[in-house]
């Protein structure tokens, strides 16, 4: 029975994952990691590409020298699509893990499918940045040993942990730096955090102080011609320049992590959540501080603190399937705090969550005291809350059925399952019914129902999810279509192709003469911006 189970919430989360999290082929960073193992295998085509004049992200990753073979093995396409589904069952794997290490076999499941289900948006720039991408750039893999070291790190295996989090810093510094942190923290006793995160706040005060006093290298002011170059292409480093909404989520996420962090008390997950939400708001604090209020110093910006978030993003989903079943063995109020946590990670993209999530919070870390009556009336509010939120969410996913598909008429049903499951109430649902049914409370009876729903779904989003990875927009006959143009073109020719670098990559194989992709490091190399500027006027 528990193997059956298993395999059914297995399969459902492996159904959920096209539709919640599609793969975006080579777009996005993706094109860049492609980019760059292509120019390992033939850096005479690539050599005078804007992108590599000033030093590029390999600089910081070895993972381009891993993958590169299996790009010129398979071709970019293909390669993409390997490396992404390989990434993500890491991802995944690493992920159950953690939350079996934190919260016990059976919720992590749950856990599991939930952290799904969210659309794990952090930071500026409205969806810039996700946890658990479609697509493959050093985030994926980094994010997979991250996960996978914490995890070590609560079972007692603190060297193991050590090496990948190692690892991890080979592949992405910026996403492991904040999780380096948290582990530090959880390595001391929690008594001493504090005085830890003051030493950590005191060091970059200091920091901050010699680059305004005495600049020097990276620890100087960026200065106006630069600055401008940064602050339109990546706008999402000043945390000046998040929008309402981007703060809205920001303060939603912290705030339920923060009221299970108190409803999980001395639990490991509530010690996990406590030590992340220090790292996050000392990271806060430092960009605020760094790009904002002070000069924008050149070593804030690029170190990018605030990127902290992601973990305490995963980390509030992740840990909620504990959260709920820890109050509901306790008081009203911690149950009332619970109901509110849910309702509020139930849309984090709404500025409606951010009452229930404050008012989770006052509720989590309120005097435990009160009388009974009282704690009645704030349960039935929070259910209420709840309830509402929960058929606005539900109503607004109905309402997307009727959005216009953006894929192929072959794959207009995926395209609509995505629409709804954009909304968390729809897949989160699903899932928690079968969560129920196949591991809470399981009888044969009800695995079969969970086994039956599991298979309907995945006919519906596997086989058009598989056509779309398939696909060979830059291989085949779209490559063989372009040879004439190859051709005339000769070798290490800028080409512009407005719309898209990944074809002047990928399809004519010469380098793009300029592109907003290729301005993604800006914020490293002043002499990337200044050119790029000129390029694009």
């Amino acid at each position: 029975m528990r193997i059956a189970g298993s395999l059914a919430m297995a399969a459902c989360i492996a159904s959920l994952w096209p539709m919640l999290r599609p793969y975006q082929w080579v777009n996005g960073d993706a094109q860049l990691y492609a980019l760059q193992a292509q120019a390992l295998a033939h850096p005479d085509r690539y050599a005078n590409d804007l992108f590599f004049l000033f030093g590029s992200q390999d600089r910081f990753t070895l993972l381009t020298n891993l993958v590169a073979p299996v790009y010129e093995r398979l071709g970019v396409d293909h390669a993409a699509a390997i490396l992404t589904l390989a990434g993500s069952v890491l991802w995944g794997i690493a992920c159950f893990w953690l939350a079996t290490v934190v919260s016990g076999r059976e919720l992590a499941w749950a856990s599991l499918a939930l952290s799904v289900a969210a659309t794990g948006t952090y930071g500026g720039g409205g969806d810039v940045f996700r946890y658990a991408e479609g697509f493959f750039s050093a985030r994926l893999p980094a994010e997979a040993l991250i996960l996978a070291a914490l995890a070590l790190q609560q079972i007692g295996h603190a060297r193991w942990a050590l090496v990948l989090l190692a690892a991890a810093l080979t592949v992405h510094p910026l996403m492991t730096a904040p999780a380096i942190a948290v582990a530090a923290l959880l390595a001391l006793p929690e008594r001493q955090w504090w005085r830890a995160a003051a030493a950590a706040l005191l060091a970059g005060a200091l920091l901050l102080g010699v680059a305004i006093v005495a600049p020097t290298g990276r620890l100087s002011v960026v200065d106006p011609a630069w600055l401008s170059v940064i602050a339109r292409r990546s706008s999402f480093l000043f945390l000046s320049e998040w929008t309402h909404s981007d703060w809205s989520r920001a303060a939603i996420t912290l705030g339920a992590l923060l009221a299970g962090a108190r409803i999980l008390a001395a639990s490991p997950a509530g010690k996990l959540a406590r030590a992340s939400l220090i790292v996050a708001a000392c990271g806060l604090a430092f960009a605020l501080v760094g790009s904002d209020l002070l000069p924008p110093i050149a070593l804030v910006l690029q170190i990018q603190p605030w990127r902290a978030l992601w973990l305490t993003t995963l980390l509030a989903m992740l840990l909620l399937p504990s959260t709920i079943v820890t109050a509901m063995g306790g008081r009203r109020i911690d149950q009332a705090a619970a109901l509110l946590v849910a309702a509020a990670m139930v849309d984090v993209e709404s500025t409606a969550s951010l009452p229930a999530a404050a008012a989770a919070v006052g509720l989590a870390w309120c005097p435990r005291d009160g009388t009974p009556s009282t704690g009645r009336w704030i349960l039935g509010a929070a259910w209420c809350a709840f309830l509402a939120i929960a058929a606005l969410n539900g109503l607004a996913a109905v309402d997307a059925l009727h959005l216009p598909v953006l894929g192929s008429p072959d794959d207009a049903s995926l395209e609509a399952l995505r629409n709804v499951g954009h909304f968390a109430i729809p897949a989160g649902a699903f899932a928690v019914g079968v969560w129920v049914l196949s591991i809470r409370r399981p009888t044969w009876v009800g695995v079969a129902l969970a086994g039956v729903a599991v298979f309907a779904l995945g006919l519906a989003t596997l086989p058009p999810a598989i056509r779309q990875a398939l696909a060979q927009p830059y291989s085949g006959e779209s490559y063989a279509s372009f040879s004439n143009w190859r051709a005339r073109i000769p070798v290490g020719a800028n080409v512009l192709w407005i719309e898209n670098p990944s074809a002047a990559w990928f399809l004519l194989e010469r380098p793009s003469f300029v592109s907003v992709h290729q301005l993604a490091g800006v914020v490293f190399s002043r002499d990337l911006a200044l050119e790029g500027a000129a390029r694009a006027r």
